[in-house]
């Protein structure tokens, strides 16, 4: 049943409570601090009295599991040690994204603490694609390097592994990515989503997992009489970016990660992210969204359209100049992409509209476009843009250099685990590549194959309920009078940062409104004034709603009575704190 009438909004969508049952809300509204509003926003996440505290306040003390319960880690450690003692090089083997490069970070920290050697390899996105290659290997061989640490990546690598392995090196293994059948043979294989793991970080970007292993070699080392004066607390702004532009569920153990990691981004010792940070066009705030929206985004320039291990070297260099150069050139790369990004973005859409009118079903749950002449480091973007403008999962391929298959990336829903699809349909030979999680996925596939991996797809989506994952819907989880609408409520709302997965961030609907003023800000953004009978008022702003639908019923909101969806939050500007919306969705009251 939708809220408040709302069926066809401004963007198309029918608006829906996220409301918990009373008798989950009661007990939590009982707790100091939380409130009514407060015990609903955690009744509706599935949070309980006896989590709560730990929700709001989680510490790593608390949360953060032995190291020796990751199954694989006494391995793990015997060789790694042998290694140093040997006074080897270590290779280090990194994915070209952002979990990927802080990890690699992560693991360079102890390296040096340790006083050790390595050498850093990125795969190149469009030469090699993703994860360990025969190319890899072959250049640490070169190097002399006996023993290598693939980091966010190789629990599917069985051919190239198998055969480094048969070459005579040794390979450590530290992944998160799911697997299917079993992993590749190696000295030591580090994977919480390895069947028979029971440490509990199966949720964990590979950082996270990463940080854990370092957790325990530090301590090792201690006990082995190394001299290793690391504080790896330092290490957790490292964490917490990587934690959220891998888009995991932002509870638990990751959301102590984030928490303490943001606090350590305000002095953050790491020279890349200080670098990254003076670049941006105003002073940054310190959550989520600066992770998500502006240093994550730079990072993953390199790995899209540009040389893969910038993000890396950036993140590992103790080179203040360097870091300087590498951040320039990172922002940079991120304004092409951009431009290639909206390029893609425009012809997707397109591509979309030439199906529906050749006679494909309009009610289809799946989106799948594919192009070979769009750039495979931004497919992954535009399905997410495919995914949030349609509410439905959405699979882009592009090209690869130096073969005729299709290389690209999707984006799911909630309800509809995406990574087990591509792992089943990979299983059953219909892709040449492919992995993932819940809510993304990458792949590879022979455009013969093409009808194939949508009937797959649609056949994976068929036994879920349309009406649960499907209706494109707005979430909103209160509904508020203007005067409802107030700083306190605002403040409290910030007890629930940082917002990710599995933690979305709280929506309101500010109900009965009238637009008392609404101007243009910037090109395209509005800034508008609600006001209620009462005389209440509230600010507010649309980003890029200028000329659109939403614009429509915002200006009809001049003259009569309107719903407002958005995120309260504070504005400080000059000084002040009064409460803000950022609107995203609106509709006209019903008479």
């Amino acid at each position: 049943m939708s809220l408040l009438g709302v069926t066809d909004s401004a963007k198309g969508f029918a608006w829906v409570a996220r409301l918990a049952p009373p008798e989950a809300v009661q007990p939590l509204a009982n707790l100091p601090g939380l409130g009514t509003f407060g015990a609903q926003l955690l009744a509706a996440r599935g949070i309980g009295p006896g989590e709560a505290q730990t929700f709001l306040r989680p510490r790593l003390r608390d949360l953060l599991p032995d190291p020796a319960s990751l199954m694989g880690f006494a391995a793990f450690e015997d060789a790694f040690f042998a290694a140093a003692q040997r006074g080897e090089t270590l290779g280090i083997l990194a994915d070209y994204d952002v979990d990927g490069a802080t990890s690699a970070a992560v693991l360079v920290a102890l390296l040096r603490a340790l006083g050790l050697e390595f050498s850093l390899y990125v795969p190149d996105r469009l030469e090699e694609g993703y994860g360990p290659s025969d190319k890899a290997f072959a250049d640490f061989a070169r190097q002399g390097v006996r023993t290598v640490i693939c980091l966010d990546c190789g629990s599917m690598a069985h051919g190239p592994v198998q055969r480094a392995v048969a070459a005579g090196l040794r390979v450590l293994i530290i992944d998160h990515h799911l697997i299917e059948g079993a992993p590749p043979q190696v000295t030591a294989h580090i994977n919480p989503n390895q069947a028979g793991c029971s440490s509990g970080l199966g949720s964990c970007a590979a950082v996270g997992v990463c940080f854990t292993v370092m957790v325990g070699l530090r301590r090792a080392a201690q006990g082995r009489g190394l001299a290793c004066d690391l504080d790896l607390m330092q290490l957790l702004d490292l964490v917490a970016l990587g934690t959220v532009c891998d888009v995991v569920p932002l509870l638990g153990l990751n959301r102590a990660f984030v928490l303490q990691g943001l606090k350590v981004w305000q002095q953050t010792r790491n020279l890349g992210l200080q670098a990254l940070l003076g670049i941006l066009p105003k002073r940054p705030t310190f959550d989520g969204s600066l992770a998500a929206f502006q240093i994550g985004p730079r990072l993953n320039a390199a790995g899209r359209i540009g040389p893969s291990d910038l993000a890396a070297r950036l993140l590992t260099t103790d080179d203040r100049g360097e870091a300087e150069r590498l951040a320039q050139e990172l922002d940079r790369l991120n304004l092409r992409r951009r431009e290639i990004e909206a390029n893609t973005l425009a012809e997707a859409r397109l591509a979309l509209q030439h199906q529906e009118a050749e006679g494909e079903d309009a009610q289809s749950p799946l989106n799948l476009v594919a192009n070979p002449a769009w750039h495979p480091g931004v497919v992954g973007i535009v399905a997410g843009r495919l995914k949030d403008s349609t509410g439905k999962p959405s699979i882009v391929l592009g090209g690869q250099a130096g073969t005729r298959d299709l290389t690209g990336s999707g984006r799911s829903v909630p309800g509809y685990d995406l990574g087990a699809a591509v792992l089943g349909l990979r299983a059953q030979g219909v892709l040449s590549a492919g992995g993932g999680h819940a809510m993304a996925a990458g792949l590879r596939v022979s455009p013969d194959r093409l009808a194939d991996l949508r009937a797959g797809l649609l056949a994976s989506l068929a036994s879920l309920d349309p009406a649960d994952v499907f209706v494109k819907q707005r979430q909103i989880d209160l509904t508020l009078a203007v005067g409802a609408a107030s700083a306190e409520l605002a403040q409290l709302l910030t007890q629930l940062h940082p917002y990710g997965a599995a933690n979305p961030e709280p929506k309101v609907a500010v109900t009965q409104a009238r637009v008392e003023f609404m101007a243009l800000a910037g090109k395209n953004h509005l800034r508008v004034t609600l006001a209620d009978g009462a005389g209440s008022k509230l600010k507010g702003i649309a980003f890029r709603a200028a000329g659109t639908a939403l614009e429509t019923v915002l200006r009809q909101g001049r003259d009569r009575q309107i719903h407002v969806a958005g995120s309260l939050n504070l504005d400080d500007w000059a000084g002040g704190k009064t409460a803000q919306i950022l609107i995203d969705d609106a509709a006209l009251a019903q008479a």
